[in-house]
């Protein structure tokens, strides 16, 4: 698992079924084989964390900060 931080928050992911795009007010994560296909998508509005998860994906919170992306197989 590889970590990223985004914000105050550190995210864990598999490197090797998941890439990352991440910007100053998002971070959304894509299937390795397929930049077209988003699997998860995190933001903020009025200083909330917005988690939207597309189909394939689950996510696990493993503290109030840490979150860890599991892609489905």
């Amino acid at each position: 698992m590889n970590k990223v931080n985004f914000k105050e928050y550190s995210f864990f992911y598999n490197p090797s079924d998941e890439k990352y795009l991440m910007d100053y007010n998002s971070l959304v994560f894509f299937k390795k084989n397929n930049d077209k296909e988003i699997m998860i998508h995190f933001s903020f509005k009025d200083n909330q964390l917005l988690i939207r998860p597309r189909y394939g994906v689950t996510f696990q919170k493993i503290s109030s900060k840490e979150y860890k992306i599991i892609m489905n197989k």
